[in-house]
């Protein structure tokens, strides 16, 4: 858990990324975002220790944690950038050493990748 501003987010995702050739089945890692200017402490101080208690009993897995920071930055409408995001899972899967997570790593960024496609092709045609 990193501060909920743009620095805690980012040093999360470099974490995240600087963690895959680290992940094994007894080593995995899982992230829960505070909100914008809060920390742990201001968390609590503000909301109160049982909402703090009910973010860290669901964390968001590593996989999902990714996808969502990068593709922010991203509107994944042309050809062009999906291959070049694609490439850029692919270069990140080549980084993990466990055959295992790798597989299904794959898999999962596959999946929630072709689930933002989807979502962002949703949320064209409704607003139209």
């Amino acid at each position: 858990m990193f501060d909920g501003d743009s620095a805690g987010i980012r040093a999360a995702y470099k974490s995240a990324i600087m963690s895959l050739p680290l992940l094994s089945a007894k080593k995995l890692l899982q992230f829960i975002t505070l909100p914008n200017n809060f920390d742990p402490d201001t968390y609590i101080n503000a909301v109160s220790l049982q909402q703090f208690v009910s973010k860290l009993r669901k964390p968001e897995p590593i996989t999902e944690f990714i996808i969502n920071q990068s593709i922010k930055t991203l509107t994944l409408e042309k050809a062009d950038e999906k291959i070049s995001y694609d490439t850029y899972l692919d270069e990140l899967l080549e980084t993990i050493k466990d055959k295992k997570i790798k597989y299904f790593y794959k898999n999962e960024f596959r999946s929630l990748f072709f689930k933002k496609i989807r979502e962002i092709k949703n949320n064209k045609t409704s607003k139209r």
